[in-house]
């Protein structure tokens, strides 16, 4: 079916819907239901947001929560729950499209600021801030479904284009010739070529488009994840011009809304009698979850679990290391980030090596380093000369090493006696608060004993004087 065909289909279904109004109350409020959650799944559940369908289920109808999933995932699925509402209220009291209000849309369905994964222009993976109600401050790259780079507009080009594109909209939207259909298909792709903000811009286009629709008397649509190969397919033509793809794609979603609310009007069912697609979607996810387990060595990865987890531990560790200065005349520390080949992966290959003003400095250069030559974290802290005249220069060091190979690192914590502490782990596994302590507590506990020694020594020597 052409897009001529789509819209004319869909003028011939409004006409009928008309016929039929009004609706019953429960009938309709059934319906919105029904839209409403298919929405709010499709757009949020898979990537970060592990909930299942029956589980927004619950927690949209119901307003309880289902499972045993993060709540961050229930907070972001309500959070995204009650803009639609909002958007609900406002289509039908009207409203104006501005930047201000779509800077307030994209506040509105994210919890805090947070970081998420975007590439440069040459592949490279980075880690960027994502800034609640603000344009992105960096370009937003992504991999296309070709396998190549997406460019978008750059951080400097967007406020201008989005002042263009706004403009253009209040234009089109008041000709009186307008097919609302066109119209919000067109306002969709050029919003995406923009890409205003730093993440959750399909979240925020849908929301868009629902508006534009529902603000002309059509219902709303619902992409589903099912749909998801149709729908990029339909972007990447319209990318060579074609936007007729993409036309016919949203048509199609609005003839499936207007069938489901005529199914209500006729008295038939309006549940969904396949629900194979559904279960197909959560063995999809299922199995997104297995893979995750094997989680191989990349920069965005390293960047993660350095902020997570061993940040942290290392400034507490170098915490810790400080307390015994008291005791010491001279110390001295030195944070290094080391490259290793790849058969030196016991550290006696070493390549090169870049110092460290401080723990969140090994984090720059972390991101810097080519993760192909096993880079490796190491904090040197030795200490010299018990803070006693008369006694024999004494020497104590620590350190801490992060080793990354292929699919886990290693932390191990050792002092001039052995290694205290030897911790291998999966890149999908942060170091538990109990490892953390376990590293502390020995490594503590050792340069104590040593101490305690080197005073019982003294100690001995002292009492022999004396019994002279």
């Amino acid at each position: 079916m052409s897009s001529t065909h789509s819209l004319k289909k869909i003028e011939a279904l409004r006409r009928e819907l008309a016929e039929r109004k009004p609706l019953k109350s429960e009938i309709e409020n059934k319906i919105l239901q029904k839209i409403r959650l298919e929405w709010n799944f499709n757009s949020i559940a898979g990537n970060r947001n592990a909930l299942t369908f029956e589980e927004t289920k619950t927690l949209i109808t119901q307003g309880t929560t289902r499972g045993n999933k993060p709540l961050k995932d229930y907070l972001e699925m309500k959070i995204h729950n009650d803009t639609i509402s909002w958007m609900f209220e406002l289509a039908s009291l009207g409203f104006v499209l501005s930047e201000d209000f779509i800077k307030q849309i994209h506040e509105s369905i994210l919890l805090e600021p947070y970081e998420v994964q975007s590439f440069t222009k040459k592949g490279k993976p980075v880690l960027k801030m994502v800034e609640l109600g603000k344009y992105k401050q960096t370009p937003n790259h992504i991999f296309g479904h070709n396998g190549k780079i997406l460019e978008f507009a750059t951080p400097e080009e967007t406020p201008a284009k989005m002042r263009e594109l706004l403009d253009w909209f209040a234009a089109e939207s008041r000709k009186k010739s307008v097919d609302p259909v066109v119209l919000a298909t067109e306002f969709h792709y050029r919003f995406i070529k923009i890409q205003p903000f730093d993440d959750a811009n399909g979240r925020i286009v849908k929301i868009l488009t629902n508006l534009i629709l529902m603000q002309f008397g059509y219902p709303p649509i619902v992409i589903k994840q099912s749909d998801r190969n149709v729908y990029h397919f339909a972007l990447q033509e319209a990318d060579k011009g074609k936007i007729e793809p993409l036309l016919d794609f949203i048509a199609r979603l609005v003839i499936a809304s207007l069938e489901l609310y005529l199914k209500g009007a006729r008295g038939e069912s309006i549940e969904e009698v396949d629900l194979l697609e559904k279960d197909l979607i959560a063995l999809e996810q299922r199995l997104l979850k297995l893979g995750s387990k094997i989680v191989k060595r990349e920069k965005i990865v390293l960047l993660d679990l350095f902020d997570r987890s061993l940040m942290p531990l290392l400034n507490r560790l170098m915490d810790n290391y400080g307390k015994f200065d008291r005791f010491y005349f001279d110390k001295k520390m030195i944070i290094t980030i080391t490259s290793l080949s790849n058969l030196g992966s016991n550290g006696s290959a070493e390549k090169k090596s870049f110092q460290a003003k401080s723990v969140p400095h090994l984090r720059e250069l972390l991101l810097n380093e080519p993760i192909n030559l096993n880079p490796a974290i190491f904090i040197d802290y030795t200490y010299s000369s018990l803070d006693r005249n008369g006694v024999e220069t004494v020497e104590y060091s620590n350190q801490a090493i992060v080793r990354f190979d292929e699919l886990e690192y290693i932390i191990t914590e050792r002092s001039m006696k052995g290694i205290q502490s030897n911790y291998a782990k999966k890149y999908s596994e942060e170091l538990l608060p109990s490892e953390s302590e376990d590293i502390l507590n020995k490594s503590a506990a050792a340069h104590k004993r040593f101490i305690e020694l080197k005073i019982e020594k003294i100690e001995t020597a002292e009492n022999k004087l004396l019994q002279l």
